[in-house]
């Protein structure tokens, strides 16, 4: 029999997660109980380095821009480790939060601990018929106990509302051996795994990098902006079997300041299996892979004739792409340049002009933005909050929202945090669309989520 003080002395935990891979932390709290007395009792908030979906920001009110400046897990872990390693873990659905912990520690390249554990949600289904509450959540039982639970999914709030419940539950139906479980973590895959078209479209733009920074013959350091930009835009999945061997050369290539011959044919080499794609048309794995070679080219704000004549038979090669927004623009564009055999100074800046809103296509003028009495359309995710609460700002200040782009819209407001599911790295479907409506004097602006909260 384990003795009684064990259940006196014992750590309450609860995680709030950023997206439904439920592999990364935007808040934990810990609870630490001694003798029957609370000693430790704090949230942190958490930076995950991972994208937010929207129905978690829903469910836990949680969005990106609370988190920026907050501190990585691993630092949070040195001040609360000794509660996972030391004792009894109590948690609501206790599997899913130690799960979640864990896979944010091998993320870390940090041991998982073997821990022990009390579930209250395991043990209300070992005395409780589920019709009793209507089942076995951890606001049902609350409400059915009568335990205050005014902030459901602040992570703080639910492990003082688990720690009452819990109370509730031994004092009712005791504890015994059965409650107390084992957790012991064994990896099954990657744990940060990246859909296959995620996975594909990135290589795809690396690709296309790779081919613009080396399309002269000459690789300069200031061209390595566009590879530490990608290494940035995917860092979250720099662990996984695929993306690993790529990360490790190109912080080689960046720790050193050099990219050499060997290692630029080592990367290509690595990535040229993206050529052909399962998960997108030629069409649309072509424009991403112009979409890198353009990056790979503006990297070092210079556009020489070199690269303008190789990006130029590229786009000979490729001329199933007419149609497609920019080739058209950028097809003319190094058509008049490289027509007189001498690239000027404002055909140059005519071309960086093209290039920037391929890679940007939001507006930064200066004028004001009025939403009062105008048609919004909303895409990717946002850092400010979900796309119901933007939705709701747009609507207080006037304007409406439609889910489509129609000709009626006049802004498509762009999510500073972006999307997995974009097909180009930085844009979507609905920016591609309201770019083809510009060009063909459709009154639409693209704008992006900071701009929107000037208003």
């Amino acid at each position: 029999m384990i003795s009684g003080n064990l259940f006196e002395s014992y750590t309450v935990v609860d995680v709030e997660t950023p997206n439904s891979r439920n592999n990364s932390i935007c808040s934990i709290a810990v609870v630490h109980i001694e003798n029957k007395e609370v000693v430790f009792r704090r949230e942190y908030l958490v930076n995950p380095m991972a994208c937010f979906d929207n129905i978690n920001i829903d469910i836990h009110h949680i969005t990106p821009k609370m988190v920026e400046t907050a501190p990585i897990f691993n630092i949070v872990w040195e001040e609360i480790s000794n509660f996972f390693t030391n004792g009894i873990i109590l948690a609501h659905n206790a599997r899913f939060d130690l799960s979640v912990i864990a896979k944010t520690l091998t993320d870390h390249s940090i041991p998982v601990p073997d821990m022990s554990y009390i579930c209250t949600m395991e043990k209300a289904k070992r005395h409780i018929a589920r019709e009793n509450f209507g089942g076995y959540g951890l606001a049902a039982l609350c409400s059915g106990f009568e335990i205050g639970l005014q902030d459901h999914h602040n992570a703080l709030c639910d492990t003082t509302a688990c720690n009452a419940l819990y109370g509730k539950l031994i004092e009712l139906y005791d504890v015994d051996d059965l409650d107390i479980k084992s957790y012991r973590f064994e990896p099954t895959a990657a744990v940060h795994s990246a859909k296959p078209a995620t996975l594909q479209k990135s290589m795809n733009i690396l690709y296309g990098i790779l081919w613009g920074i080396g399309c002269d013959q000459i690789i300069t350091q200031k061209e390595h902006a566009a590879l530490y930009e990608w290494m940035e835009d995917n860092k979250a999945y720099k662990r996984d079997d695929e993306f690993c061997d790529c990360f490790l050369i190109l912080e080689t290539v960046l720790e050193d300041g050099v990219l050499t011959k060997d290692e630029y044919d080592s990367l290509l080499c690595l990535i040229s299996m993206q050529a052909t794609s399962e998960r997108y048309t030629d069409t649309t794995l072509s424009m991403q892979i112009l979409m890198g070679i353009v990056k790979g080219i503006v990297s070092d704000n210079v556009i020489n004739e070199k690269e303008m004549q190789a990006l130029y038979r590229w786009m000979q090669s490729h001329e199933s792409l007419k149609g497609n927004y920019p080739f058209d623009k950028i097809f003319k564009a190094l058509t008049e340049s490289l027509a007189d055999g001498i690239i000027d100074q404002e055909e140059e800046k005519i071309l960086f002009e093209i290039f920037g809103q391929f890679l940007t296509p939001t507006q930064s003028n200066s004028c004001s933005l009025i939403l009062s009495g105008t048609t919004c359309c909303l895409t990717g995710n946002f850092n400010t909050g979900s796309k119901a609460d933007i939705e709701k700002h747009i609507v207080k200040c006037g304007g409406l929202c439609i889910p489509t782009i129609t000709k009626e819209v006049d802004y498509l407001i762009v999510g500073g945090q972006g999307s997995e599911a974009w097909v180009y790295g930085n844009y979507g479907t609905k920016v591609k669309k309201a770019l083809q409506m510009q060009e063909k004097g459709h009154k639409i602006q693209i704008i992006g989520e900071t701009k929107l909260f000037e208003v």
